[in-house]
């Protein structure tokens, strides 16, 4: 009789430590992806306790239409928005002029990884809530309305179609 040679087959040993190290790399990606978004989708305005001032300025101001025409009478009559990076309300009344936003004139008040830290400017002006307009000694705070706002600055509201341009 043949004799047959008998193989053994072995099955792999798991690997646990790789695949553990392999799991907790997985997740270190995933935390560092998520903690990475907060730099990513924050506002330009965010700081880090310096504070910002400004608006964009068009090359042809004459040209400008709508709300963006809107948006720059508010900065050029020093009616001045007060916000924070973190503020729903803020990011609620920026949605409200859109795009339009970069015309009007805004300081950022929020410190970056501070919720309770102001910066200096905002202290000196005073400022308690967010989001608040102020031109001279005048503020208003909260969300505001175009009309509320044309009739603290003295700027001409267009008619709402035209808004939309």
């Amino acid at each position: 009789m043949a004799k047959l040679n008998q193989i053994q087959v072995q099955k792999p040993k798991e690997n646990k430590i790789g695949t553990g190290f392999a799991l907790l790399i997985g997740i270190t990606v995933v935390v560092l992806g998520i903690l990475s978004l907060g730099y990513i989708f924050q506002p330009t305005g965010a700081s880090n306790g310096v504070e910002k001032i400004g608006n964009v300025i068009p090359e042809n101001p004459a040209e400008l239409k709508g709300l963006d025409k809107f948006a720059y009478c508010l900065a050029q009559n020093d009616l001045v928005m007060y916000g924070a990076y973190w503020c729903e309300y803020c990011q609620a009344q920026r949605a409200l002029f859109g795009n339009s936003f970069q015309y009007a004139k805004y300081v950022e008040c929020g410190v970056q990884g501070d919720r309770k830290a102001q910066t200096q400017v905002c202290k000196d002006a005073q400022i308690q809530s967010y989001p608040t307009w102020k031109k001279g000694l005048q503020k208003v705070t909260s969300v505001q309305e175009f009309s509320d706002l044309a009739e603290l600055s003295g700027c001409i509201l267009e008619n709402s179609v035209d808004l939309n341009q």
